[in-house]
Protein backbone atom coordinates (compact mmCIF):
# COMPACT_ATOMS: atom_id res chain seq x y z
CA UNK A 1 0.00 0.00 0.00
CA UNK A 2 1.06 3.56 -0.11
CA UNK A 3 0.56 5.86 2.69
CA UNK A 4 1.46 9.85 3.18
CA UNK A 5 2.99 10.68 6.01
CA UNK A 6 3.68 13.81 7.81
CA UNK A 7 7.35 14.91 8.05
CA UNK A 8 7.07 15.39 11.85
CA UNK A 9 5.12 11.54 12.19
CA UNK A 10 7.27 9.88 14.11
CA UNK A 11 9.12 6.83 11.85
CA UNK A 12 8.16 4.04 14.30
CA UNK A 13 4.74 5.07 13.70
CA UNK A 14 5.40 4.27 10.07
CA UNK A 15 6.53 1.03 10.40
CA UNK A 16 4.16 -0.20 12.41
CA UNK A 17 1.38 1.34 9.78
CA UNK A 18 3.61 -0.53 7.14
CA UNK A 19 3.46 -3.93 9.78
CA UNK A 20 6.97 -3.49 10.69
CA UNK A 21 8.60 -3.84 13.66
CA UNK A 22 10.20 -0.56 14.88
CA UNK A 23 13.87 -1.51 14.22
CA UNK A 24 13.32 -2.70 10.85
CA UNK A 25 15.26 0.60 10.15
CA UNK A 26 17.87 2.08 11.80
CA UNK A 27 17.89 5.87 11.92
CA UNK A 28 19.35 8.42 14.11
CA UNK A 29 16.04 10.40 13.52
CA UNK A 30 13.15 9.72 15.39
CA UNK A 31 10.97 11.65 12.99
CA UNK A 32 10.05 10.45 9.05
CA UNK A 33 10.83 13.72 7.40
CA UNK A 34 14.72 13.56 10.11
CA UNK A 35 15.13 10.06 8.60
CA UNK A 36 14.69 10.84 4.78
CA UNK A 37 17.14 13.83 4.88
CA UNK A 38 19.08 11.65 6.71
CA UNK A 39 19.20 9.01 4.05
CA UNK A 40 19.42 11.35 1.44
CA UNK A 41 22.24 13.34 3.28
CA UNK A 42 20.55 16.50 2.48
CA UNK A 43 17.37 18.39 2.58
CA UNK A 44 15.56 16.94 -0.47
CA UNK A 45 13.82 17.93 -3.60
CA UNK A 46 9.99 17.44 -3.87
CA UNK A 47 9.62 14.32 -6.19
CA UNK A 48 13.30 12.67 -4.97
CA UNK A 49 12.83 9.45 -3.53
CA UNK A 50 15.13 6.55 -2.19
CA UNK A 51 14.12 2.73 -1.28
CA UNK A 52 15.66 1.17 2.05
CA UNK A 53 14.87 -2.45 2.29
CA UNK A 54 11.24 -2.50 0.61
CA UNK A 55 9.86 0.77 1.36
CA UNK A 56 10.17 3.29 -1.36
CA UNK A 57 9.87 7.01 -0.21
CA UNK A 58 9.29 9.69 -1.98
CA UNK A 59 9.36 13.49 -0.99
CA UNK A 60 6.19 15.23 -1.78
CA UNK A 61 6.65 18.38 0.00
CA UNK A 62 9.70 20.55 1.40
CA UNK A 63 9.09 24.08 3.29
CA UNK A 64 11.89 25.97 4.42
CA UNK A 65 14.46 22.99 4.80
CA UNK A 66 12.29 20.92 6.59
CA UNK A 67 10.33 17.86 4.73
CA UNK A 68 6.78 18.44 5.70
CA UNK A 69 5.34 15.20 3.30
CA UNK A 70 6.74 11.99 2.27
CA UNK A 71 4.54 9.12 0.31
CA UNK A 72 5.75 5.49 1.33
CA UNK A 73 5.10 2.91 -0.77
CA UNK A 74 5.56 -0.86 0.45
CA UNK A 75 7.19 -2.76 -2.68
CA UNK A 76 6.45 -6.08 -3.15
CA UNK A 77 9.52 -8.29 -1.52
CA UNK A 78 11.70 -9.89 -4.50
CA UNK A 79 11.18 -13.19 -4.14
CA UNK A 80 6.82 -13.12 -4.26
CA UNK A 81 5.27 -13.30 -7.31
CA UNK A 82 3.89 -10.24 -8.71
CA UNK A 83 -0.10 -9.92 -8.46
Amino acid sequence: GKFKVNGTAELEDLLEELGFDKDYIESESNTVGGWVCEKMGKIPSEGENFTEKNIKTTVISVDNARVTEVLAELLPDEDEDKD
